[in-house]
């Protein structure tokens, strides 16, 4: 039913979907390279360990692979069983490096940044630029706990959530002064709006 298919000189079987997966990169002699060990369970659906990344298959997702730099973040987080859950894209080039989807946020690799997660209110206030191809940039860092909420720093500014006061990226002139007033946990608190035009400038 499932179409098996043994790996040249390797003790495991590949099947269903990741087969089809495995075979359409090149099989054994593709950048995935040989299983290294049969589909297991995963939360939701099954994963299967290969040479050079991790396929996943949902009937909901479909079969994607995870490697490299992404898979290494992917892992600190705890693999599908944490927020991120399951693939749902294979990894995608993008400006300034590669992005993957995930069910719960979306994976972004930079050679300046490395691999950071975005997710929840803090990828739909990116999203309102353009995500990575806008003013924000590439992540720099994961989101980190802080006075009153998180933070996540990008090459453009930093974004700042709280459950009172959502999410909004900070930037340029006013992130100097901000960070000059002691950042969220000085004076002046949490963001509560977006940068905007105002009579004499920015506000």
């Amino acid at each position: 039913r499932h179409g098996l298919m043994r790996a040249a000189a390797s003790p495991y079987s590949v099947i269903g979907a990741i087969k089809d997966y495995w075979s359409a990169r090149g099989g054994a002699s593709g950048w995935l390279g040989s299983p290294r060990s049969n589909e297991m369970p995963a939360r939701g659906g099954v994963y299967q360990q290969f040479d050079g990344g991790t396929v996943y298959w949902s009937a909901t997702t479909g079969a994607h692979a995870v490697h490299g730099a992404i898979f290494g973040a992917y892992a600190a987080l705890g693999y599908e069983g944490s927020y991120l859950g399951l693939p749902v894209t294979n990894e995608t080039a993008t400006t300034g490096g590669v992005y993957q989807r995930f069910q719960g946020g979306t994976m972004y690799w930079s050679a300046a940044g490395g691999a950071h997660a975005v997710h929840g209110a803090n990828l739909d206030a990116y999203g309102r630029y353009s995500y990575e191809r806008g003013r924000l940039g590439m992540p720099l860092t994961d989101e980190t706990a802080t006075t009153g909420g998180v933070y996540q720093r990008f090459q453009g500014g930093t974004m700042y959530w709280s459950a009172t006061t959502g999410s909004h990226p900070v930037w340029s002139g006013i992130l100097s002064l901000y960070a000059a007033k002691g950042y969220e946990r000085g004076s002046l608190g949490m963001p509560t709006t977006d940068e905007y035009r105002s009579s004499d400038g920015r506000t």
